[in-house]
């Protein structure tokens, strides 16, 4: 959509409202004709600014009733003018003038179905007079090129009205041998029933509302459009491919119930061009009062998800099928976690300071509760012991301040309140309190045991929901998203199963990503994403959240892992690749 121009939009309301006086005025004087050469300067002015802008792109004014149709003695401006300023008390003239311009005689005729279009460059003009179809073009500069008349073909209705056929003023020059003709003009009489001046002026009021709404809403939008973001060439990014002008439209000016606004949404992909995807949500709204933007990023890349599909969840551990590393040669440890958020307390991108509060209330009371291997003990970021906290970093369970897409997005505020660590006596089991999302449920230990860690995380997420629930609240969560989270990329399971495994010779190849797409895995380093590999050493989880269930998603991990393992021995013994890779 091309935008009007702020300096010619406003001097076409002014041109509106000029012509609202007019036909004021010469009500008064009682002249229809200057009526309605008053509504031909006014339509006449503002298609021309309209074209001279490239607003013809667009319908801008499609009158489709008679009550609320304009005069189209809507003719070329200059024209119209002179008819305009005729002695409002020669009627003669007001007629001549009228008739030079549109080809119609002295009669009160009748109009409906104005529209204005664009053709091939031009801006037409066209309504029914009497039934009958004229039309009116201009170009690009408000010039006419054609008309105003009946269109081509319609000469069968043409008694309807009184047509000029010859030269448009009396006393022509003909320029052969300079003398004057004599006026020929020929008519066919049928009048039409006359409009009164009242219903005439309410008529061209109506109108001209309408082109000044027009004109308005597009000045409105060429001001929001000021705060489009700018992308550079190489950026990539999901928020970069569907942020299109009419996406930023529909979505600018909408704030979540939760005062969370698209700006704040989109800020951490303006601010890191190099991001995968771009934005956050900052409460579960974002997600339907932003859909126009959410709805496009999540079907890519959540591998074609439409909005109106459905997420399952299965948390049944006794599904699940095989260990990638039986011997224990490659994989590390294995680590699955999940993330929760509790309906009507902001996400992090979005939440207040009593709500983060609020969310350390509800979840420290929840993980006291805990029992049996599940038992443990919480840690506090604001007031941690110098010994606790050494100790954490020791196991690598103490996480940091996010990142500077996090930071960007608003994730980072009041950092450390309200933060903090829960952690089983044996260490297998952690809760984040506070991190990206509300609560990073987490089962994990040494080796490739996939199923018997799953099962631990199943049991956890179970005591914390009953526990949310018993203090009055609910895990956010719906049939089309699954699980709420603040990244898109997490909703559904919001899960992340994923093993620290040794792949020296696959992480060199230059295939190794595409591997991991076709396996629908995501590499990534050992510190977490956007970090870089060290001694070979790489996390490899499950690429997908949602479409697909949790247990689905684990096995996803573990046969993905499987065959990179299978590939790692092929490389390193010069056999042929794994038939899944080749």
């Amino acid at each position: 959509m091309m935008m009007l121009g702020r300096v010619a939009g406003r001097a076409a309301v002014r041109s509106v409202r000029h012509a609202r006086l007019m036909s004021s005025t010469t009500q008064a004087s009682g002249s229809s004709v200057g009526m309605k050469a008053a509504t031909a300067v006014a339509i006449g002015s503002a298609v021309a600014l309209f074209a001279s802008e490239g607003l013809g792109s667009t319908k801008v004014a499609s009158i489709k009733k008679q009550e609320e149709s304009a005069s189209p003695a809507a003719a070329a401006v200059t024209a119209a003018a002179a008819a305009a300023t005729t002695p409002a008390n020669n009627s003669n003239s007001d007629t001549a003038a009228l008739a030079a311009d549109t080809g119609v005689a002295d009669v009160e005729p009748t109009y409906d179905q104005l529209n204005i279009k664009e053709v091939d460059g031009h801006i037409v003009l066209e309504w029914n007079q009497n039934g009958v179809p004229f039309r009116h073009v201009f170009d690009q500069e408000g010039t006419t090129v054609a008309g105003p008349g009946p269109v081509s073909g319609t000469s069968a209705k043409a008694e309807a009205v009184h047509v000029v056929e010859t030269p448009a003023a009396s006393g022509a020059t003909n320029a052969g041998d300079n003398k004057t003709e004599p006026d020929t003009t020929t008519t066919t009489t049928k009048a039409a029933p006359a409009a009164t001046s009242e219903e005439l002026v309410a008529s061209i009021s109506r109108s001209l509302d309408n082109i000044e709404r027009a004109i308005n809403t597009n000045l409105s939008q060429a001001s929001t459009m000021d705060g489009f973001p700018r992308f550079s060439d190489s950026c990539k990014s999901l928020l970069k491919k569907h942020l299109s002008p009419d996406v930023y439209l529909a979505c600018a000016g909408r704030v979540t119930p939760n005062g969370f606004t698209f700006d704040a949404a989109i800020q951490s992909g303006v601010d890191n061009q190099d991001s995968g995807v771009g934005l956050y949500a900052g409460d579960e709204e974002s997600y339907t009062v932003f859909a126009p933007l959410f709805d496009k990023v999540i079907e890519d890349y959540h591998n074609g998800y439409k909005p109106w599909d459905t997420h399952v969840s299965d948390m049944d551990s006794s599904k699940l099928q095989g260990n990638p590393d039986p011997e224990g040669d490659f994989v590390l440890s294995t680590r699955i976690r999940v993330g929760r958020n509790i309906r009507g307390l902001g996400l992090s991108p979005g939440v207040s300071r009593a709500q983060r509060r609020e969310v350390e209330r509800i979840v420290v009371d929840a993980l006291a509760k805990m029992d049996a291997d599940l038992k443990g003990k919480y840690f506090s970021l604001s007031n941690m012991s110098e010994e606790d906290r050494k100790q954490l970093v020791a196991d690598h369970f103490l996480f940091k301040k996010g990142d500077r897409f996090l930071q960007s997005a608003g994730a980072n505020r009041d950092w450390p309140e309200s933060r903090g660590i829960f952690h089983n006596d044996e260490k297998t089991f952690l809760v984040w309190v506070n991190e990206e999302d509300q609560m990073r449920i987490i089962s994990m230990q040494k080796g490739s045991d996939a199923k018997q860690i799953f099962d631990r995380l199943s049991r956890g997420i179970d005591a914390i929901e009953q526990q949310v629930k018993a203090a009055g609240y609910e895990f956010a969560h719906n049939d089309h998203l699954g699980y709420i989270h603040s990244c898109p990329t997490n909703c559904g399971t919001g899960m992340r199963a994923s093993v620290h495994v040794k792949l020296p010779n696959v992480g060199k190849h230059p295939n190794f990503k595409q591997w991991c797409e076709k396996l629908r895995l995501q590499p990534r380093g050992i510190h977490g994403e956007h970090s870089e590999s060290e001694g070979g050493v790489y996390d490899i989880s499950n690429k997908e959240r949602l479409g697909k269930s949790e247990v689905q998603l684990v096995q996803t991990m573990i046969d993905g892992v499987k065959t990179l393992i299978a590939a790692e021995k092929a490389l390193a013994e010069d056999k042929p690749l794994p038939s899944d890779l080749q």
